[in-house]
């Protein structure tokens, strides 16, 4: 994932796309990904002073994590989210996209330690960080976790998802 190649993409097919909720989305992800892009190379800059090289898809993976949660501002009429809930940056989309209105957010900065344990598998939060806690809560609501990332399968001690099967 090239963040500015993705970024000159989309400058160029904007005119192409009319709308209010669709400006309004555009518009809101362009701001998102050019503070990545920005967050990223920031950060390069910091590991890069004292001479240590870190490829920049490892940082843009972390930068992804801790943006991609949004705060819902105001809902408008459709009372899909209230305001003040943090939900994803892509749920946020498709609702407005399906909904055909704007769904106004802001964009927040999640701690390393919050993106973590802001996830949908309680597998992947348990194993990060205050396990016996995050496991009592699962239980107590019932969750299933399906075991759909990496993340999880990995603590099972089952196949990646994404290594190729090698019995052939």
């Amino acid at each position: 994932m090239n963040l500015e190649r993705r970024v000159e993409s989309w400058n160029e097919h904007i005119p192409k796309i009319i709308g209010i909720p669709w400006g309004f989305l555009i518009g809101a992800e362009l701001t998102i990904a050019q503070s990545r892009i920005s967050l990223v190379n920031k950060i390069q800059k910091v590991y890069r002073s004292p001479g240590v090289q870190i490829h920049s898809r490892h940082i843009e993976i972390i930068v992804r994590q801790v943006t991609s949660k949004v705060l819902v501002s105001e809902d408008g009429m459709s009372n899909v989210f209230l305001p003040g809930e943090l939900i994803e940056l892509l749920r946020a989309e498709r609702a407005g996209r399906a909904l055909d209105e704007a769904i106004c957010y802001r964009a927040i900065l999640l701690e390393i330690t919050k993106a973590s344990l802001n996830t949908q598998s309680f597998i992947s939060e348990a194993s990060f960080q205050e396990t016996a806690r995050v496991l009592a809560k699962a239980a107590l609501r019932g969750r299933i976790d399906w075991l759909k990332g990496l993340k999880e399968n990995v603590v099972r001690g089952g196949l990646s998802l994404s290594v190729p099967d090698s019995k052939n």
